[in-house]
């Protein structure tokens, strides 16, 4: 089983599970939430399917970006990166991988008072 991550849409993150012939089992698109993390969202998105285990996950495949959010592209790409070095797998067919932003960031330096 493959697991995908894609948080480059504006307000969700989807996710889908594909089985060794790359047939959608499961698919979810979960809200982008301020106070909801998403790793608990994949752990819940996972736990919902009956008949698949986290051993199940042969491999980890994420949209690297660009995307509209860039926190939510870092994350997701974090997690998925996390979740292959837990599993002992990889994750888009390499040992880690890197988020692609739409554009350079734009760091300013902290408001005080």
């Amino acid at each position: 089983m493959k697991l995908y991550i894609d948080s480059t849409k504006e307000n969700s993150t989807i996710l889908t599970i594909f089985d060794e012939s790359d047939n959608v089992v499961a698919n979810e698109e979960v809200p982008d939430e301020i106070n909801k993390s998403l790793l608990p969202q994949i752990a819940s998105f996972v736990k919902k399917q009956k008949d698949l285990s986290w051993q199940d996950i042969k491999s980890i495949k994420v949209n690297e970006g660009p995307g509209t959010r860039f926190t939510r592209t870092r994350l997701s790409v974090a997690y998925a990166n996390a979740l292959a070095f837990a599993l002992g797998t990889k994750v888009n067919d390499k040992e880690w991988t890197a988020p692609i932003y739409s554009s350079e960031p734009n760091i300013t330096k902290p408001k005080h008072g």
